[in-house]
């Protein structure tokens, strides 16, 4: 389970961790994704081990959906109301992300392990 996918996985975990931003944000449920599907082909051979993991893969990406979700929002609200107008309550939005970050935290540290070190 240490393959590929995993590695690219905790890449974008770590990157995501540092940077922040939507984009890479974006580009850890990506990988996540990819790595509930690896999961998802290898559970028949041992339910038992893998079928959990698959589970909080599959987790996380939908949490990991729901972040890009609202920062699509936040975006198509900001541009079609103008930034004046919108960028006081759209900012209300980051706390939403970050609020959301607990959860994440929770079902990446499940999914990736820890990030410190070598990966």
């Amino acid at each position: 389970m240490r393959g590929c996918g995993h590695r690219r996985g905790r890449r974008a975990f770590e990157r995501a961790r540092r940077e922040g931003t939507d984009a890479s944000f974006h580009e850890r449920r990506k990988r996540t994704k990819d790595l509930w599907y690896y999961l998802r082909l290898l559970k028949p051979t041992a339910p038992g081990i893998i079928g959990g993991h698959a589970d909080d893969a599959h987790t996380l990406s939908d949490l990991l959906g729901d972040v890009h979700d609202l920062a699509v929002l936040r975006d198509a609200l900001v541009d079609g109301a103008g930034a004046c107008a919108a960028t006081g309550r759209l900012r209300a939005s980051r706390p939403c992300r970050w609020a959301l970050s607990r959860d994440r935290g929770c079902a990446a540290r499940s999914v990736h392990g820890s990030v410190e070190g070598p990966s």
